[in-house]
């Protein structure tokens, strides 16, 4: 048998796509082609040996061969296979008829398409090609190169990931605030309703009139440029005169939730330095000083005195602190200028035409940044808030009832809510419904467009103010969706170097919306917001978010690096595993996670159905997809997922309903 460099190629180009730490090599008893797979994908067939190849990425090739050699010698000399290893070089005749190599391009090309195809789906034939060519140059020519820093992408692939896919320059008012923009509009709309809560509204110019004499009692008590202050989540009225208050003071604003244990409120305060909140719920002797927003004296002052003492300030200033715990568990102060906010209200407006259906619905915790996209969102496009009492959200009827009697244009709702509006006939005065925040379910997304809506997905970590990428969901697929306005993209292996179109790497962001990092916090600020090695003097935030491109420029979601797992050895995506468990007819709903039991690892995987479905069924359906060794341990089924104060999946809750 004669192992060519062609051959070798395709193993290491596995490597490249899918950062294994074992390739298998199939070895025909009976002189064939040997063949590559990896995440140990079975292939039943008679007089074939599977040889278990390590792999490490830090290997030169000159290296990796030589470990190939060693290991293939070992085999031969137990089996009596005679194996050696011939260079592949390529000479087209002069009649231009195909050569050898081209012939072995096909065959390897075919037996790819037919063993990893389901680990590479999106990867085109002619991309796969090129990508073969690359790694056999680089053996013929480069062999001192370590494998994770052979570069596999074609010249017009990578301008194509560094530009073409990114190509989201759009000019707005980049030096103004968020408060400037608003009191802008409110001088040429002075009559437009601004906010509608309950049966009490306020006009553009009344909104300007209050939020400026309270952001004049802010600064009578000390606040000003660099101070925070804090404001509770109210959604009324009151929160939103305090929140341009507060920016109009030259300060940045920070959320309390209510509904947070007051230990939680208390490290938050004390964490961001807060002296002052806006508020008339909090307790009196939770350490800082309280203006009641809802209180007339609040606003009894001069305004000739309040003109002299306010100024605009300038984009870079702080506009928000949200706390978020990410995945860590611990909270962690995310800072947002106002260039941010202006940069995704100016794309939020063109993209939802809102000078043309400016009626939205304010559904969003404010310590959620999705409030940012239904608060500000309308205020700088001339458009109008409506507030929904939490209690609404609760009922359907209700819920249904606002809509109509406010006759409510703009939607949005995370994916935990959608269901206000799936199973009904149409609201017809909702001409857009925007989610994001959370996995938008397969089944659920049909269930919003059998009903004649025109559904958007959104997505964004705090880090990058509201949102990075939006796509208008189709019935083919659910994916995140193209980078809004000055926003650039990047899907990177672990080296940071760019992923080939179809193969997954984590998602990394840049452009004007990215946040001032993490507030007192130099050293995680430095982890995750880092140089961007593919725009010199910019930086980019780590989502620690898996994705891929598609062809279309399309972006694919693929779960969380963390939620990687190593099981039996093999790393193991549970949100592949999950899109594969929702394809079964009966789930409406699943989650599939690690959790620690009895001592070691375990995949359990959660679902709702409709009916009856046996265990049996699910883990017969699986094994059309995955490797048996990678089977959930447990079939958990749920009358309804837990969710947090932000809507999203609760994964500790998960873990108990288990009894682990």
């Amino acid at each position: 048998m004669i192992f060519s460099c062609l051959q070798m190629a395709w193993g290491i180009v596995l490597m490249k796509y899918h950062d294994p730490d074992h390739l298998q090599l199939h070895i025909d008893t009976t002189f064939k082609m040997p063949m590559w797979t990896c995440n140990n994908t079975v292939v039943p067939r008679d007089n074939v040996i599977v040889l278990d190849i390590p792999v490490c990425m830090e290997d030169t090739l000159k290296e990796w061969m030589n470990k190939l050699r060693i290991s293939l010698a070992s085999y031969a000399e137990a089996s009596g296979v005679a194996i050696s290893f011939a260079p592949n070089f390529t000479n087209s005749s002069a009649s231009g008829q195909e050569t050898a190599s081209d012939r072995e391009l096909e065959v390897i090309m075919d037996a790819d398409r037919q063993l990893n195809s389901h680990l590479h789906s999106e990867i085109s034939a002619d991309r796969f090609i090129g990508h073969l060519k690359k790694v056999y140059e680089a053996l013929i020519y480069d062999e001192q190169t370590s494998i994770k820093d052979i570069n596999i992408l074609l010249r017009e692939e990578q301008l194509q990931l560094l530009y073409t896919f990114n190509q989201t320059r759009c000019d707005y008012p980049k030096d103004h605030t968020i408060h400037g923009l608003f009191t802008r509009q409110a001088a040429a709309n002075p009559e437009q309703i601004a906010v509608v809560c309950n049966q009490e509204s306020l006009s553009y110019a009344e909104l300007e009139r209050k939020s400026t004499q309270l952001a004049v009692k802010l600064q009578s008590r000390g606040v000003g440029s660099g101070s925070i202050v804090a404001i509770t989540a109210d959604r009324t009225v009151e929160m939103v005169i305090g929140l341009l208050a507060i920016l109009k003071s030259g300060a940045a604003y920070l959320p309390i939730d209510l509904r947070a244990p007051e230990a939680l409120t208390r490290m938050i305060l004390t964490d961001s330095g807060t002296l002052l909140a806006v508020s008339k719920s909090l307790s009196h002797n939770i350490g800082v000083e309280l203006v009641n927003p809802y209180d007339p004296l609040s606003y009894d002052n001069e305004m000739d005195e309040g003109a002299q003492l306010l100024s605009e300030g300038c984009a870079s200033d702080l506009a928000y602190v949200i706390y978020t715990s990410g995945t860590t568990g611990t909270p962690k102060g995310v800072m947002v200028h106002h260039q941010g906010v202006i940069n995704f209200c100016c794309w939020l407006g063109a993209k939802y035409r809102m000078a043309k259906i400016p009626r939205i619905l304010q559904s969003a915790n404010l310590t959620f940044d999705a409030s940012v996209e239904s608060i500000f969102g309308p205020l700088l496009n001339g458009g109008t808030l409506y507030l929904i009492r939490s209690e609404l959200l609760l009922h359907k009827g209700a819920f249904r009832n606002f809509i109509d009697k406010h006759q409510v244009q703009i939607v949005p709702l995370v994916p935990s809510l959608l269901s206000l509006i799936a199973d009904d006939n149409k609201l017809e005065s909702v001409q857009v419904v925007i989610t994001g925040g959370d996995i938008l379910e397969w089944e659920l997304k049909d269930r919003i467009l059998k009903r004649g809506y025109k559904l958007y997905n959104h997505y964004g970590p705090t880090e990058v103010t509201v949102d990075a990428l939006s796509s208008e969901v189709e019935e083919d697929r659910v994916t995140l969706g193209k980078p809004i306005a000055n926003t650039r993209i990047y899907v990177l292996t672990r080296w940071l170097q760019l992923c080939p179109v179809g193969v997954w790497g984590e998602i990394c962001i840049a452009g004007d919306g990215l946040a001032l990092g993490y507030l007192n916090r130099k050293d995680l600020t430095q982890e995750k917001f880092i140089a961007n090695p593919h725009e010199p003097g910019q930086l980019m935030y780590r989502t620690g978010d898996i994705g891929r491109w598609l062809e279309d420029g399309r972006v694919e979601y693929g779960g969380r690096i963390d939620d990687q797992l190593k099981i039996n050895g093999i790393l193991v995506h549970p949100e592949t595993i999950r899109k594969h468990l929702m394809t079964y007819p009966a789930i409406i709903e699943a989650c599939v996670m690690g959790v620690n039991f009895e001592g070691k690892t375990k995949l359990f995987a959660y679902y709702t159905a409709e009916g009856s479905v046996a265990t049996t069924q699910l883990r017969e359906h699986l094994l059309l997809y995955i490797s048996p060794a990678i089977l959930p341990s447990k079939f958990i089924e749920v009358a309804q997922f837990p969710v947090n104060l932000n809507g999203k999946l609760n994964k500790h809750a998960l873990v108990e309903m288990a009894g682990v």
